[in-house]
């Protein structure tokens, strides 16, 4: 029983550490879109795009933020079931690659020297 405990313990941390994570990453992704959106950087994701055309950037990104936080939001709410943290990764690892390396690299490149 005690096994059982321990491992639910440690499933729990790791579905929060991935949550926070993904929250962050989003984070990271708004402002970064933003920032490089305002200079002249084009947004990758057609759907994001489509948003800030129809709404402008600020409010287009805003929704677009809102709604991947509220798919985040409704895994954190099956966070019970054993496949969410498995969803959490993926999440995180797709936006870490397609978000947070290219705008890094985008913008740190645009950098005044």
């Amino acid at each position: 029983m005690a096994l059982v405990s321990a491992r639910h313990g440690r499933l729990a941390r790791v579905t929060l550490a991935l949550f926070t994570l993904n929250a962050a990453l989003q984070v990271f992704d708004g402002v970064a879109t933003y920032i490089g959106c305002r200079t002249g950087m084009p947004e990758g994701n057609p759907m994001v795009a489509y948003a800030m055309e129809c709404f402008g950037l600020g409010l287009g990104l805003a929704l677009a933020k809102v709604a991947a936080i509220a798919f985040l939001g409704s895994l954190w709410l099956l966070r019970a079931n054993r496949s969410v943290p498995v969803a959490l990764a993926v999440t995180a690892s797709i936006y870490f690659a397609f978000s947070a390396v290219p705008w890094s690299i985008s913008l740190l490149s645009a950098a005044p020297a």
